[in-house]
């Protein structure tokens, strides 16, 4: 059994890169199944429904391991794929009995910046610590950037050769069609979790200071989290009421792209951008922090938008000005051509495939 492991359904980059290389693997016919700790929230749609899925009951490592150790156990997989906090339960089950399987952890951020966000000390090497036991724990750790690969080793002392790097996918044939569909257009488009992490304030003081300068842009914000009511309250303060509007989690946020002039992202840090992929591989140039992760991987100043400055708001706002001012300049297909090659869902399955054979010494099992 191939297993890859997922805490919730929830809408995060991380379960629907697994869920994307799920389906992709399905469909070439190899045997593999999901294990989700709490069967709630929307992504779960987006799933073969033909992939056998089974449900722990819990989400939080803290209480998922117990259960974990149970179904591993009784089916015995051959490798376990994990993420996020279940890599956390993971680890736990392996440290008690390493040798009941083989496992790989998929990482979800870069956590040199993410620690950070512990003000406690004690948090902040607790959260250290379980990272570096997902990593003595784990067969094979995956990166989505070579940010990610040097800052894991940094703060973790893992070996090089134990990392594998794997950008996330796109699947640019489903979201072209998705992306279809009629709807509302914005000059300026952000896609993401109302978390600290994405720094939405910094990107409305841009805004503002566009606003300032004579331009009359509207910024819609699709996601769901928190920080809503404290950016609600910036925006009524900056008097940017008639230039925002949230949109709240859309199934469809495809759609939105190709009809924006920019995609904006004002992260401190990030794993990968699934958003920033997305965008590219509709065409749709990016203005993007850069932020530890792996946004100045993808992003040619230029090419196919601008970095900025992380925490600089009058930075991202000349960006989006330069990108605003030259925007012809941009050639959608070039950087649909580009983005398709580098990080098509057959080369990234490809990859992934490649590393489940090297941890397993044998090819994978098809249905």
């Amino acid at each position: 059994m191939i297993l890859f492991y997922i805490p919730n359904f929830r809408p995060g980059g991380a379960e629907r890169v697994m869920i994307t290389i799920l389906n992709s693997l399905f469909k070439r016919d190899y045997s593999v199944t999901l294990l989700v700790g709490k069967r709630i929230g929307p992504l779960g749609t987006l799933l073969d429904p033909e992939i056998p899925v089974y449900v722990l009951g819990y989400d939080s490592a803290k209480f998922a391991w117990i259960p974990l150790w149970t179904f591993l156990r009784k089916n015995n997989p051959d490798l376990l794929i994990s993420t996020l906090g279940a890599s956390v339960s993971a680890a736990i089950v392996k440290s008690i009995n390493r040798r009941s399987f083989k496992m790989i952890s998929r990482l979800g951020n870069t956590i040199g910046a993410e620690k950070k966000l512990y003000s406690n000390p004690l948090k902040r090497n607790l959260f250290i610590s379980l990272n570096k036991m997902i990593a003595n724990a784990s067969d094979r750790i995956v990166v989505q950037s070579e940010s990610m690969r040097k800052d894991f080793i940094d703060e973790t002392n893992t070996s090089h050769q134990k990392i594998s790097l794997i950008y996330n996918p796109v699947d640019a044939h489903l979201i072209e069609k998705m992306a279809e569909k009629d709807t509302e257009t914005f000059d300026l488009l952000a896609i993401g979790r109302l978390l600290p992490q994405k720094d939405y304030p910094m990107m409305l003081s841009a805004l503002e200071i566009l606003i300032q300068s004579g331009f009359k842009l509207k910024l819609g914000i699709i996601g769901i989290g928190e920080l809503q009511p404290e950016l609600q309250n910036i925006i009524m303060a900056k008097g940017l009421e008639e230039y925002v509007q949230f949109l709240g989690f859309q199934n469809n946020p495809y759609a939105f792209i190709p009809r924006a002039k920019l995609l904006l992202s004002s992260s401190r840090y990030e794993g990968f951008s699934n958003v920033i992929l997305e965008s590219l591989a509709l065409g749709t140039p990016v203005i993007a922090t850069d932020c530890p992760g792996g946004n100045a991987e993808v992003i040619k100043d230029g090419f196919n938008g601008y970095l900025c400055e992380v925490g600089n708001p009058k930075d991202m706002a000349e960006k989006i000005i330069m990108a605003l001012e030259n925007i012809e300049h941009f050639d959608k297909y070039a950087i649909q051509r580009e983005t398709h090659a580098r990080f098509s869902i057959e080369k990234i399955t490809d990859q992934y495939i490649q590393v489940m054979q090297n941890v397993l010494g044998k090819p994978l099992s098809l249905r």
